[in-house]
């Protein structure tokens, strides 16, 4: 089988294009995974199917969603040696409805495009129940503040939202060279798989609200930035939250107390 060239395709840079065309990469990558053939398996920018010819040939059933359509003929080329195995579908991923997608148990394996790898992530993680794990390429410095632990330099609004109930691991990092064009940043592969149960029970998209307003003032004490989403001194004395904080300074639980305050207060 010959798909088209990498080097010789003209990147689109405002779809955050990088392929990887390390091999050595790609099985490490598959090697995170014991048994792909179970379920469905969802890869988002496939490109010209590096990857996913690697998952095709470990047997995985396959959705790949590619807004390029320029890059219709490589994979097409895919879908006519698996035509069981991969279901193409050309369209912008946030459009598709993706926890949705083909049958559980559902994964997501993907280098996700730089432009919009974060938004995509963070929707996701709102879906811990439509997920067996989400295995993607990001930017390192992203990655690792979406594994980050409380009160290291990295911690912020990823490292709650992810930690909120999901279990996520950086695998390991992946150098710039290792791509094509070669971004100007190294990246890294997170792992993340669901929690049974959430750190405490709160609607993702109030809690996203919640860091968005406290770590967008992360040098500052939490007192300011709640002033966005209520009265700080109520907030603190229901939840017990000292507001004299830096947001880097709590807890994910604090932030869930908080995010639940304003549940009560909004109903």
């Amino acid at each position: 089988m010959q798909l088209k060239k990498i080097n010789t395709f003209e990147k689109n840079k405002s779809l955050g294009q990088h392929f990887l065309n390390d091999k050595n990469i790609l099985k490490k990558i598959l090697n995170i995974h014991e048994d792909l053939t179970s379920g469905t398996i969802i890869e988002i920018g496939p490109g010209m199917g590096s990857l996913t010819k690697e998952m095709l040939n470990k047997n995985a059933k396959i959705i790949a969603v590619e807004k390029d359509i320029r890059l219709k003929e490589s994979l097409l080329i895919l879908k006519k040696s698996w035509p069981s195995n991969l279901e193409l579908i050309f369209g912008d991923a946030l459009k598709i409805d993706i926890p949705n997608l083909g049958n559980k148990p559902r994964r997501i394996i993907a280098n996700l495009p730089y432009n919009i790898g974060t938004e995509l992530l963070v929707r996701w993680l709102e879906k811990p129940k439509s997920f067996s794990s989400i295995t993607v390429m990001l930017q390192k410095e992203v990655a690792e503040r979406v594994i980050a632990n409380h009160k290291s330099k990295n911690y912020g609004r990823l490292s709650v939202l992810s930690g909120w109930h999901w279990n996520a691991k950086l695998v390991f990092t992946v150098k710039a060279k290792s791509f094509n064009p070669p971004p100007k940043v190294d990246s890294a592969i997170v792992y993340l798989a669901p929690k049974k149960e959430p750190v405490i029970p709160v609607n993702l998209n109030t809690l996203s609200k919640v860091t968005h307003a406290l770590f967008s003032n992360r040098r500052k004490m939490i007192r300011s930035g709640l002033r966005k989403i209520g009265d700080p001194d109520i907030i603190s004395s229901t939840t017990g939250i000292d507001i004299s904080k830096r947001p880097q300074q709590l807890t994910i639980k604090e932030f869930c107390k908080i995010a639940l305050f304003i549940e009560k207060k909004i109903k």
